[in-house]
């Protein structure tokens, strides 16, 4: 009688012991992934300047303030605030400078030295106004690169263009080519065009 029933409640209490270090080990894991696969772990660019008030987070409303040198990933939403500004430096080299009161998110970024079919580049700017300045990621593969705008989505050839939001979305290229496409059709533009 005794015996046995003394034998079970040990093993029982070996097994829960056993389930508890297994639970640990899994919230450990799962933990280490999420610090792996979220948006800042996936930085691809870097505050290379800034002035003001900036702040990055997943969303405008949940931020922190950023700090000259620190790493923006994918998912992140950049805010300046009034009389503020930043310059973003991506991976490839490629450049955004956003003016005051602006905000913009990044929506993808992918860039790899030695697979330029997975090249992604697409950000949405949501305010303000920005000046993209294109890089290795848009020179070997210009389709991989969208500004989209509440008004039209941008493409580009290789370029230096600022785009500007305000009762509309403002257009000037200062070197290159850039493409705007809405549901009225796609219109190219080139170095020294402004469009509205």
């Amino acid at each position: 009688g005794r015996g046995p029933g003394r034998r079970v409640r040990k093993s029982s209490v070996k097994s829960s012991e056993g389930t508890a270090h297994m639970h640990m080990a899994l919230r450990a894991l799962v933990l280490l992934l999420v610090l792996v696969f979220s948006p800042m772990a996936l930085a691809s660019a870097v505050v290379e300047a800034m002035n003001g008030t900036v702040r990055a987070g997943p969303s405008a409303m949940t931020n922190d303030p950023v700090a000259l040198g620190q790493r923006i990933g994918v998912g992140n939403t950049i805010v300046t605030g009034p009389r503020s500004r930043v310059s973003l430096r991506f991976d490839d080299g490629q450049i955004i400078l956003l003016n005051d009161e602006t905000e913009i998110r990044v929506e993808d970024y992918a860039y790899n030295q030695r697979d330029p079919d997975r090249d992604k580049f697409l950000f949405r700017l949501l305010r303000g106004a920005v000046r993209v300045v294109t890089a290795l990621l848009t020179e070997r593969n210009p389709q991989a690169f969208q500004l989209q705008a509440p008004q039209a989505t941008f493409g580009v050839r290789g370029t230096d263009f600022m785009v500007a939001l305000s009762n509309g979305a403002y257009l000037g290229v200062l070197q290159g080519t850039v493409s705007a496409t809405n549901a009225a059709g796609t219109a190219i533009f080139a170095t020294g065009a402004t469009a509205l």
